[in-house]
Parts: structure tokens; C-alpha cells; sequence
């Protein structure tokens, strides 16, 4: 009788075993197809991502910039000596030894010696207004430039002086680095209507810090599109840091400081009307939304008053 129980526990034994094996097995398999899809999941996304690119490439939206369009910093052969830096475009409005002529209202195009020691120069738009002097660092027109570019690009800068360009990051970080700017800036719609957006700061970190943006002090009529973005480092397609799970520059078509993903988006894809279907237009949420791309943009900075 004793061996007849004992052999009943071994039995029971076994078979409380083989359930908990059978439940350890069944729980890794649910834990293995979880992992699978995701990792499907994940995969799909960059093969997505690869087609837009790939697609960009053969429709000839990405285009490779020459060298005559991409700005850099320079030495320059001539040295003033005792001339203190310029940092914006007010002081050329008068400055006939450094500009040659008094501006009025118009545009013109000036070199820039944002450094102490006066051997380096930035070519930049100026904007004359009024009383008002601003430095163009972006603008975008009609879109035969694209704004579609890798990393370097957005570093260096890129397009045409009193056309659609970009300044150049690693630019806006050696003239923000030497004095408090603030920024505006104009956009308009498809059916002309132009609103102001006016930050009373603006400061572009360096590269070692992905050229991340600090922004604050909002005024005008466009509602706040920037603070939102602020703090974030910058992202091209080929330099995702962003904190988004996908790539938010290949996403929206642009360079920018994304976050998750925009409330601005002035360096997206440039449509011929409002119609920006995809959401990756030159888009101003907080105005018009993510899916109206607007017809022109500019970005200006002035150095704010010491």
C-alpha cells in the first residue's frame, strides 16, 4: 500500500513538471512572436523609409548642392585692423567704409566679420525695412531649391544669396555664440495673408551638440510654432535626433529641430499650392495645420541691443 502512494506521488510529481513546462514553453513562444513582429515592424518602417528616399532620388527632388551654392567660412586676405566685429546688418546700413553705400529699403548682400579676430567672414542676405535691419538665415519661394539635404549641407549652408538658401548651421552658431539675437519670422499663405512670429531669444548650440536650438520669448500674430522645439537637436535624414520612433526628417522632408515630430516644419517639402497632402510641406501648425504648406517663408535675426 505504502509503494502503491508512493508511486502515485512520483506520478503527480511528473505531471505538475510537465505543466509548468508546458506553461514556461507556451509563455517564450508568446514572448518570441512578440519580439518577431516587432522586429518586422521595425524593418518595415526603414524599408519605407528607404522607398521615400529612393523615390526623392529618381524624381529628382534630393539633389546633390554644387559648390557654388553651399556658404562656408572662410579666411579672408584683408584684415581691419581696430574695426570692432559686426554681428548683424545694422551697422552696414551706414558703414560706407565697410559697404561702400547707404541702403535704404531693399535687400542687399553683405559680408559679415562675426569674429574678434577679423580674418573670418559669413556672406549673408540683409533685409532693410524702415528703421529695421534683419539677416536673413532662411527663405523659402518657389521651391527650385531643395531643401531635401544631408547633414553636411544644413552645416555648411546651401542655395542662392537673395533667393531661397540656408545660411548654414555651424554660421548661426558662431554669430548667436557672440551676441543675444532675436528672431522673426514671416510667413505667408496661398492667399497672401502674412503673420509675424517674433522670438525675443535665439541661440544655436555647436555641432558636438547636434546645433541644438534654444528658443523663448514669443510675441506676434502666427501663434507660437518654435518654443515647442526648443531644446532639441537638429535632424537630417542621414542624422536622426529626433525623439521619435521613426525618422521624423525623412517622415516630413526637411532638416529641422524635430522633436516628436514638428509644430513647425519651414524646411519641409515646397508644394505650388496650399494642398500638402502628406503633411511634410513648409508647414506652420499652430496657424494652418500640419497639411497647409505655405507659400513663402523668411527667417531674420538682429543682434539684441547691448
Amino acid at each position: 500500500m505504502g509503494s502503491q502512494n508512493q508511486k502515485k506521488r512520483k506520478t503527480g510529481d511528473v505531471w505538475s513538471c510537465s505543466k509548468k513546462e508546458i506553461l514556461l514553453a507556451s509563455l517564450a513562444l508568446h514572448v518570441t512572436t512578440l519580439l518577431m513582429f516587432i522586429v518586422c515592424l521595425i524593418l518595415l518602417i526603414q524599408m519605407k523609409s528607404q522607398l521615400e528616399y529612393t523615390n526623392a532620388i529618381c524624381h529628382g527632388i534630393l539633389e546633390t548642392p554644387s559648390n557654388e551654392h553651399v556658404f562656408t567660412i572662410r579666411d579672408e586676405t584683408e584684415v581691419f585692423d581696430g574695426i570692432p566685429p559686426f554681428y548683424g546688418c545694422a551697422e552696414f546700413r551706414y558703414d560706407e567704409e565697410r559697404r561702400g553705400t547707404i541702403v535704404t529699403d531693399s535687400q542687399n548682400t553683405v559680408t559679415l566679420y562675426p569674429f574678434n579676430n577679423q580674418t573670418k567672414s559669413i556672406i549673408a542676405d540683409c533685409v532693410y525695412n524702415g528703421t529695421d535691419s534683419w539677416l536673413v538665415i532662411q527663405r523659402r519661394l518657389h521651391g527650385t531649391i531643395s531643401f531635401y539635404r544631408d547633414w553636411e549641407s544644413y552645416a555648411s549652408g546651401f542655395g542662392k544669396l537673395g533667393d531661397e538658401y540656408w545660411i548654414g548651421l555651424r554660421n548661426l552658431h558662431l554669430l548667436t555664440s557672440g551676441q543675444n539675437y532675436r528672431l522673426q519670422i514671416v510667413l505667408t499663405s496661398w492667399e497672401d495673408v502674412t503673420k509675424i512670429a517674433e522670438y525675443s531669444s535665439f541661440y544655436i548650440a555647436n555641432e558636438p551638440s547636434n546645433f541644438s536650438i534654444a528658443i523663448y520669448g514669443y510675441s506676434g500674430n502666427a501663434d507660437d510654432g518654435m518654443t515647442y522645439h526648443s531644446g532639441q537637436s537638429f535632424s537630417t535624414y542621414d542624422r536622426e535626433n529626433d525623439e521619435n520612433f521613426g525618422n521624423c526628417a525623412k517622415r516630413y522632408h526637411g532638416g529641422w529641430w524635430y522633436k516628436r515630430c514638428y509644430h513647425a516644419n519651414l524646411n519641409g517639402r515646397y508644394y505650388n499650392s496650399s494642398n500638402g497632402i502628406e503633411g511634410d510641406g513648409v508647414a506652420w501648425s499652430k496657424w494652418l495645420g500640419d497639411f497647409y504648406s505655405l507659400k513663402s517663408v523668411e527667417m531674420r535675426i538682429q543682434p539684441n541691443p547691448m
